[in-house]
């Protein structure tokens, strides 16, 4: 075996050792109440389609998505 596939594989098996360890982080109980606290506004707000509430509740959740993600990406 030449000296670059036993590089190659040796960096394939920590790659794979590595990623074995990554676990999700769970959502919390706090995590979860908040959401449905903001799912049960959303409804209500589409049940009288109040324009103010929906975005009120839409554009900070967006927000957060996009920072979340960012720091998915940066970990």
């Amino acid at each position: 075996m030449s000296k670059t596939k036993a590089f190659v594989s040796l960096l394939l098996i920590l790659c794979s050792v590595g990623l074995t360890g990554c676990k999700p982080k769970p959502f919390s109980e706090t995590d979860i109440s908040q959401s449905k606290v903001v799912l049960q506004d959303v409804l209500n707000a589409f049940a009288k389609n109040d324009v103010n509430a929906l975005q009120g509740n839409f554009v900070p959740t967006a927000t957060e998505l996009i920072s979340t993600v960012v720091e998915v990406k940066n970990v």
